[in-house]
C-alpha cells in the first residue's frame, strides 16, 4: 500500500507566494470600495445639506452664518426651522454615523460665507414665490488643513457677498488637496425673484392709484410718502416687504424723481419693461 506524499518546501512557498500576491492585490481594492463608500455617504449628507441651506435661504432671504443655525432660530427674521436634524441618516460600509455637520469620513464641514447675514438681505419675511438656489459640486483649492482657520478665512475672502461655501476635506483630511468636495450656492437669484415678486405687487398698485386719482392727486416722488398713500387708499397692504426689496434698500421711482410716479425699481437689478405690474 503507498503512503500519501505530504507537500513539499517548495510547494509550500509557492502557495503563500500566491497568497500574498492575492492580498496584496485584494486590499487596495478593499480600500478603494471603502473610501468609495464613504465619499458616497459624504455627497448625501452634504446633499442634505444644501436642501435645508435651501430652504433656509427662501424663508429668510439669507445664507446661514453657521450650519446650527439651520435647527436653531436664533432671532432671524422669517425662520420656519428646524430645516436639518442631527445626525443624519447613513448607510453604506464604514459609515462613521453621519453625525450634524459631518463628512462620510466623521470630520466637521465647513460652511464660509463673507458677510454677516444681516448685510446678506433685508430682515423682512419673503414672498412664498421664488427660483431655485444654484448649486455646484466641485473641486476646492484652499491653504492646506495645517493652518484651518486661516482657510476658512481665504474661502470667504473668495466669495461674493451672497455666496456661501460647504467643503469636506475628503479622504485625506486635507483642505486644499484633490479630493475636497464643494458646494457652492449663490444667494442671487432668490433676492432677484423675491425683489421681483414685490415690484410687480407695489407697481400694479400705483397703477391703480393713479388710474383713481391722476390728474388731481398724483403720488409724491418720495417712494415713503408714495407708499403711505398708497396704504392710506387701500391699494398697498402695510407690509414693510413693500417699503424695499429683497437687499432692504428702499425702491426709487423710475425714472428717477419722475412726477406723477407712474412705477418703482429696484437700484440692484437693471430696468426692464418686465418689472412693473
Amino acid at each position: 500500500m503507498r503512503r500519501d506524499r505530504g507537500f513539499s518546501l517548495l510547494e509550500v512557498v509557492l502557495v503563500v507566494a500566491v497568497l500574498v500576491i492575492l492580498a496584496g492585490a485584494l486590499v487596495p481594492l478593499v480600500a478603494t470600495a471603502a473610501s468609495g463608500a464613504r465619499n458616497d455617504q459624504t455627497r448625501r449628507t452634504m446633499e442634505e445639506l444644501r436642501a435645508a441651506i435651501i430652504h433656509y435661504a427662501k424663508d429668510t432671504l439669507r445664507l446661514p452664518t453657521t450650519l446650527e443655525a439651520l435647527r436653531t432660530a436664533g432671532g432671524v427674521a422669517g425662520w420656519n426651522g428646524p430645516y436639518a436634524s442631527a445626525p443624519f441618516e447613513s448607510s453604506g460600509p464604514g459609515s462613521p454615523g453621519g453625525a450634524f455637520g459631518t463628512d462620510g469620513f466623521g470630520r466637521a464641514l465647513l460652511w464660509t460665507t463673507s458677510a454677516p447675514a444681516a448685510a446678506m438681505a433685508s430682515s423682512a419675511a419673503p414672498l412664498s414665490a421664488r427660483k431655485s438656489v444654484a448649486l455646484q459640486l466641485r473641486p476646492l483649492a484652499l491653504p492646506t488643513p495645517s493652518d484651518r482657520g486661516r482657510a476658512m478665512a481665504a474661502a470667504a475672502a473668495a466669495l461674493s457677498s451672497t455666496q456661501g461655501r460647504l467643503v469636506s476635506a475628503g479622504e485625506d483630511g486635507s483642505v486644499g488637496s484633490a479630493d475636497d468636495i464643494e458646494v457652492l450656492l449663490d444667494l442671487l437669484p432668490v433676492l432677484r425673484t423675491e425683489t421681483l415678486g414685490r415690484l410687480s405687487t407695489v407697481n400694479s398698485a400705483i397703477t391703480l392709484f393713479n388710474r383713481d386719482h391722476l390728474p388731481t392727486t398724483p403720488l409724491p416722488a418720495d417712494w415713503a410718502a408714495a407708499r403711505a398713500a398708497l396704504i392710506a387708499g387701500g391699494y398697498l397692504p402695510n407690509d414693510p416687504r413693500y417699503s424695499c426689496d429683497a437687499w432692504g434698500d428702499a425702491f426709487v421711482p423710475d425714472p428717477p424723481a419722475a412726477t406723477p410716479v407712474s412705477r418703482v425699481a429696484s437700484t440692484h437689478l437693471a430696468p426692464t419693461p418686465s418689472s412693473g405690474g
